[in-house]
């Protein structure tokens, strides 16, 4: 994957809250560090299927270069086929300069 994620909330302010209730014990700091355990767990949920979505990517791109080389060890010529087909299905593949449907007149 190319794109990087960043964190939906501001994990400073958050410890911020966390550290005032600590030292101050106040109804209201305390009811603002405990207002921010909901959106904590919604950040945890999403990065948790982000990891998941990394590991299959991971594991798809593993599988397609251990076929690859597979192929190509057994002699075949369309040995790569594998690995072009998992890189097109994420979006990945390089453009193609001589594919006319990307923009390029055949000459």
């Amino acid at each position: 994957m190319t794109n990087r994620q960043k964190p939906l909330i501001n994990l400073e302010v958050v410890q911020a809250h966390f550290h005032r209730a600590c030292h101050t014990r106040h109804p209201i700091d305390l009811w603002h560090a405990t207002a921010d355990i909901p959106v904590l767990l919604a950040e945890l949920h999403r990065t948790r299927s982000l990891l998941a979505l990394t590991r299959m990517t991971s594991a798809n791109l593993l599988a397609a270069a251990r076929a690859t080389l597979t192929a190509a060890r057994d002699g075949d010529p369309e040995a790569l086929y594998y690995l072009v087909d998992e890189l097109a299905a994420q979006g990945e593949l390089p453009p193609n300069e001589a594919d006319p449907a990307d923009g390029e007149e055949d000459r």
